[in-house]
């Protein structure tokens, strides 16, 4: 038979743990909300969407001090130089989201089907991977650095 104090005290832990169910599944809900694909994907949108409607002033706000893209033709601009050569956007969409969060950094694939002329040359309109890492800095989203492996559109001749 069990004694007075070890039932005090494993009435206690059970109490406890009646307690704590319902904060451990909020806490579980929480980190559920956070679905890192869905949060890359509006964030790539918000991107792609902003250089589409050459929004300098958004994007200015957008990328990180530190923004570097690189392309698959070896072309790279730092965030200043991206702002006075940006490509010329028409329509898009953003499929297979892939995205991984740690801490405050948010790294994500996806391919982008899009109509583009980056530097005067027309990109290939066929879905292309892209890779974005994103860091959330005094409670907002930026973009640090992306990669973009569109190749230009083939020529006819």
């Amino acid at each position: 038979m069990i004694g007075r104090p070890i039932r005090r005290v494993l009435a206690a832990v059970v109490l406890l743990l009646v307690l704590a169910t319902p904060a451990f599944a909020t806490a579980g809900q929480a980190s559920k909300a956070k679905d890192p694909d869905q949060t890359a994907a509006q964030l790539a949108k918000k991107f792609v969407g902003l250089v589409a409607r050459h929004d300098e002033a958004g994007l200015r706000k957008f990328l990180s001090s530190a923004f570097i893209i690189q392309r698959a033709d070896g072309s790279f601009y730092t965030k200043s130089d991206y702002l006075e050569h940006l490509p010329t956007v028409g329509k898009f969409e953003i499929n297979n989201v892939t995205a991984k969060l740690t801490g405050s950094v948010l790294v994500a694939r996806f391919d982008l089907t899009v109509t583009a002329v980056t530097n005067g040359v027309p990109q290939s309109t066929t879905p292309a991977p892209r890779l974005s890492t994103f860091v959330r800095d005094h409670g907002r989203w930026q973009l640090a650095a992306y990669a973009n492996f569109n190749t230009p559109a083939p020529t006819n001749g």
